[in-house]
This record gives structure tokens, C-alpha cells and sequence, in this order.
């Protein structure tokens, strides 16, 4: 389809008619996009539903493992908490500590409790406290413990308000060394049940009491950790309980804890920074608490998640591009059918106006050309006479003429000849654009030779090297060839005109396998600052009095070479010469 025709199809798209037509069938067409747009979006909304289903049942399974384990170590800790306490109310029970006490014979009373740390290594130190919480005999014995009150400690205030044996929150000793400890508070009663003491079983947090924690299996890189009623760790199995007892209260997961809550969930670990999993439990009814963590990353049961999630995504993916590709293929068959019976009545009526247009576009060339040749007509014949009348008063009236006259009418001539030369090149310049181009098999070498011999004819007082290489065939139209090269070679013999031993080179050179010909000379040249105004009309890079022209000649060549698909460039110096590339894109070397 030629330019005109498509200019003449876009002009009619923009006719009220045919956009009312357009906008009717648009309103047509976007039903059933619509239609498949809603399906889709009802199918993705349930796929979205059931994935996030899949993704929580996945993930709670995922999570059953760590639950079980915290719940395990719960159990365990809660076990041990009762076995210190049997221990301690076994001891307490014993016939001759009561009597000892109840006769204010303390330090025997403490004496016959001396086998117990050695029996049992969880327990490392043990002592007596009268009703007011004050020390009244310890073992091992400590310088200064003996008579010191108590009962600001959290064993006795536990144990005062429960009334049975009480398990303690995590402190610091008072006596050096000042150990981490916690501890069991057990009563010792009267055969009638009046509270005479309170036996106290002190266990060191780096004591053997949490070595079962190391059964416990939270996983690749996961941890244990235990904490008190007050949300302070007793013992973390990736840390030492030396030091500073650590407080978590502030912790979301010991917060739950402390509310009695127990569960699994995943946050970021403040210490790591690591997206991780909580397992909480409490320790019943001792208010102490397990929390088993482990970080996502390493979790089996999580990547074992994942690797099911991305299997679904991918069917999903694939139901997806399915169900789009029958969809798209169902759209495409109604609307094929919908706009073949559209194009018909479209095309038959574009048809009819392309040729109306078309018509009147040849039409309005005609009259233009009728016009442009009109014009340099009626141009030329005031021109030839201005040009007739100023040789006739130089001839005829030359003696009663002074020299500024006769300067005047030699300019007078001057001026119209270049007048009449400029609408000889525009004329050429029209013709150019709108002649229709006629591909032949041409002698390029050949051609060279014709116009050298023509210029050397035209002024064989002047000697000039030429250089024409042999066997330059192309395919273009002649007429317009001839036209650019003599243009391209007269400029060159024009610019040669003031050098002393002047050469003019016509050849081809290669690059990246196209065939490239210049015209070369050794001239005026030209700054290349100025190179962007060389092709253009009535541009002149020299002063018309040291070179005469009209500023069209490359003007014409650059339509000559838009015409043939080609382009055309210059490189140059000033004072050392000047050369013109041009090659085809389309036409290669050669007949065809």
C-alpha cells in the first residue's frame, strides 16, 4: 500500500461516521472480554482461597512438631518441680528434724539433713527458717547467713500465701558467692499442723537439674530456654545462666506465657533478627514456662511447606496459561469471523475513496507542475529581457557610458543569468522529488569519464589529474545518477578552480560489505563546523564571488539519494580538499 493510501485511510478513520462505527463495534467487542475477564477473576479469587487454605494447614502441620516438643519439655519440667517437692516434704517429715526444731535444737536439726547434698547433687544448698522467714540453720554453712530475715525473698512470700510447697522465681543470693539460684519452699508442721519451720531447698541454675533439656530436639540450630513467673531466664540452652539473670517479660511470646497462654507462631527474634518459631508452654502449676525456637529457614517441616505451596503455584501457573490460551482462542475465533464480515464493507468503501483521493491527488500534482512550469516561464521572460537590454546599452552605448555604469549593467547581466540559473535548479529540484524512478543496470565509471571530458572541453586551458576507477556498475534510475555525479563532480571541479595542480578522484571503497562511492578533490574544502548546512537549499559555505552557484546542486543530489534509499555524507578541511560518500541501501552493485 503506497504512502498516499494509507494517508487517505487515516483521514477517513477520523470521519464522524466511521468513529461512531468504530465506537459501536468496540462496544461489540469488549463484551466478551468482559465475559473472560470476570471468569478469570472468579477463578483466581478461588485459587486464591484455596492456596491460602493449603498455605495454614501446611503451616500448622509444619508447627505440630515444635508444639509437641515445648509441650514435652513442659511436662518434664513440671515433673521435676513435683520430684524436688516430694523430696522436700520427705525431708520435712523426718521425725527427729521436727522434734530438733520444736526444741529450738537447730543446728542439729540441720545436721541431719547433712546427706541429703551428697545424695542429691540438684540440690546445692539447703536451710532452715523459722515462721518469720528468718535463717536460723544452713548446710553448707555460710559466714554471716545465720540469723539474717528472709522474708522479702519470693520462696517465703509463695510459700506464706499458698501454704504447700512453693517452687521460687530465678535470684540472685544475698550470701557470696552470689550464685543464680532458685528454690523449693517445703513447711515442717507439728504432729497438730502449726507451721514450726520452713525447709528450703536451694538449686544452683548451672546445677545438673536442667541436663534432661539436652534430650530435647528443637531442631537444626533451634534452642531451649525456661523462664520464672517474672519472665526471667533460668536456663537457655544456647546461652551460660552465669551473669546477669536475663528478663524477657518484654517479649511478646513470654508475655503470652505469663498470661497462662501457650501455642506456636512465628515473629523475629529480637537477638537474631531472624524470622523464627515460637513454641510456648507452661509448666503447670509451678507458673514457670518452656519456649522452644528455631529459625524458619531450617525448619523441615516449613521447607517441606514451601516445596508444596511452589508445586501448587506451578499447577496453578499452568491451569492458568491453559485456561488463558482457550480463552484467547475461543476470543479470537468470534472476533475472526466478526471482523472478516467488518472488513469487507471497510475495505469496499476505503477502496472507492482511495481511488476518489487518489484521483485528486494526481490531479493537484498535475496542476502544481502546469503551475511550477508557468511560473518559471513568466519568470524568465523579464529576465531575458533585463539581461537583453543591459547587453544591448553595453554594446551600443559602451563609449558614452563612465565606469560606474557600465559596472552597474554588468551586474545587472550578472544578477539575471544567476536569476535565471536559480529557477533552472529549482525546476530540477521539483522534478527530482516527483519523477518516478526507473532501475537500470548502469556504468557508473563510465558516466564519470563522459562528464570529465565534457568539463575539460568546456576549459582546456585548465590541467587537472582525474582519477576514475574502472568497473563501478550499480542498479539505480540513469537520468537521476547523471544528475548527482555531475553535480558532485562539477563542485569539485569548481573548487579546484584556484589550486595550482588539481586532482579530482572518482572510486568506491568497502566497509562491512557494502560498496561505498565518493568523489574526491584537493580544493577549497570546507570547515566541518558547518557540515549540517551543506545539504541544505541556499546554503553557501563560500562567498558566491569566489564561487559561483545557486546553493540547490546538493540539495538536488541528497533528494536523488532519499529517492534511491541511500544516504549521502562529506568529510573535509578547509584549504586541502573536500570528499562526497554516497551509497545505496537497497540497490547493491551490480545488475539484477
Amino acid at each position: 500500500m503506497s504512502a498516499s493510501t494509507q494517508a487517505i485511510i487515516a483521514m477517513e478513520s477520523l470521519r464522524p461516521e466511521s468513529l461512531r462505527t468504530r465506537l459501536a463495534s468496540f462496544g461489540r467487542k469488549s463484551g466478551i472480554p468482559i465475559l473472560l475477564g470476570m471468569i478469570l477473576a472468579g477463578v483466581i479469587a478461588v485459587a486464591g482461597l484455596v492456596y491460602t487454605s493449603v498455605d495454614r494447614e501446611l503451616t500448622v502441620v509444619a508447627l505440630m512438631r515444635q508444639e509437641s516438643v515445648a509441650n514435652l519439655a513442659a511436662a518434664i519440667l513440671s515433673e521435676k518441680f513435683a520430684r524436688l517437692a516430694d523430696i522436700g516434704v520427705s525431708l520435712a517429715t523426718r521425725v527427729r528434724v521436727r522434734q530438733f526444731i520444736v526444741e529450738d535444737r537447730w543446728s542439729e536439726a540441720i545436721e541431719d539433713l547433712r546427706d541429703v547434698p551428697q545424695n542429691l547433687p540438684v540440690i546445692d544448698r539447703l536451710f532452715l527458717a523459722n515462721a518469720d522467714g528468718t535463717l536460723m540453720a544452713d548446710l553448707p554453712r555460710l559466714p554471716g547467713a545465720v540469723g539474717r530475715n528472709l522474708a522479702h525473698r519470693d520462696w517465703y512470700k509463695g510459700f506464706i500465701r499458698r501454704g504447700k510447697p512453693y517452687v521460687s522465681e530465678v535470684y540472685t543470693g544475698s550470701a557470696a558467692p552470689r550464685l543464680n539460684v532458685f528454690a523449693v519452699a517445703v513447711p515442717i508442721s507439728t504432729s497438730t499442723g502449726g507451721l514450726v519451720a520452713i525447709l528450703v531447698l536451694q538449686v544452683h541454675l548451672d546445677s545438673a537439674f536442667f541436663a534432661w533439656t539436652r534430650e530435647m530436639d528443637p531442631g537444626p540450630e533451634g534452642g531451649t530456654y525456661i523462664v520464672d513467673q517474672r519472665g526471667r531466664v533460668a536456663f537457655d540452652s544456647k546461652s551460660p545462666t552465669g551473669g546477669e539473670i536475663v528478663d524477657l517479660s518484654g517479649t511478646p511470646t513470654v508475655q503470652a506465657l505469663m498470661q497462662g497462654k501457650e501455642g506456636v507462631h512465628i515473629a523475629i527474634d529480637p537477638a537474631s533478627g531472624q524470622e523464627t518459631i515460637f513454641a510456648y508452654t507452661s509448666a503447670e502449676p509451678h507458673g514457670w514456662g518452656v519456649v522452644m525456637h528455631q529459625p524458619t529457614r531450617t525448619s523441615l517441616g516449613l521447607l517441606a511447606r514451601d516445596h508444596q505451596l511452589r508445586r501448587l503455584l506451578i499447577a496453578y501457573a499452568l491451569l492458568l496459561v491453559l485456561g488463558l490460551s482457550m480463552a484467547y482462542l475461543a476470543y479470537r475465533l468470534v472476533m475472526q469471523r466478526r471482523l472478516a464480515r467488518e472488513h469487507m464493507l471497510v475495505n469496499a468503501e476505503l477502496e472507492s475513496r482511495v481511488v476518489e483521493r487518489t484521483a485528486q491527488l494526481q490531479a493537484a500534482n498535475q496542476e502544481l507542475e502546469a503551475f511550477s512550469y508557468s511560473v518559471s516561464h513568466d519568470l524568465r521572460g523579464p529576465l531575458r529581457s533585463l539581461d537583453g537590454f543591459a547587453m544591448v546599452l553595453l554594446e551600443d552605448y559602451r563609449e558614452k557610458l563612465d565606469a560606474d555604469g557600465k559596472d552597474a549593467l554588468e551586474r545587472i547581466r550578472a544578477a539575471s543569468q544567476r536569476m535565471g540559473n536559480l529557477i533552472d535548479d529549482l525546476l530540477r529540484l521539483s522534478h527530482v522529488t516527483r519523477a518516478e524512478l526507473h532501475l537500470k543496470p548502469m556504468d557508473l565509471s563510465a558516466l564519470a569519464h563522459e562528464i570529465a571530458d565534457a568539463l575539460a572541453a568546456d576549459a582546456p586551458e585548465r590541467s587537472v589529474q582525474w582519477s576514475i576507477e574502472e568497473g563501478m556498475n550499480l542498479r539505480a534510475d540513469p537520468a537521476l545518477i547523471r544528475i548527482a555525479l555531475q553535480n558532485l563532480v562539477q563542485n569539485a571541479w569548481k573548487f579546484t578552480g584556484k589550486t595550482e595542480r588539481a586532482a579530482i578522484h572518482v572510486g568506491t571503497l568497502h566497509r562491512d560489505a557494502q560498496t561505498i562511492y565518493f568523489v574526491a578533490d584537493n580544493g577549497a574544502g570546507f570547515d566541518m563546523t558547518h557540515a549540517t548546512r551543506l545539504f541544505s537549499a541556499f546554503q553557501r559555505l563560500h562567498h558566491s564571488g569566489d564561487f559561483p552557484g545557486t546553493g540547490i546542486g546538493l540539495a538536488i543530489v541528497r533528494r536523488i539519494m532519499n529517492r534511491h534509499d541511500g544516504e549521502i555524507w562529506a568529510e573535509a578541511k578547509e584549504g586541502e580538499g573536500a570528499t562526497f560518500f554516497f551509497a545505496f541501501k537497497e540497490f547493491e552493485e551490480g545488475p539484477r
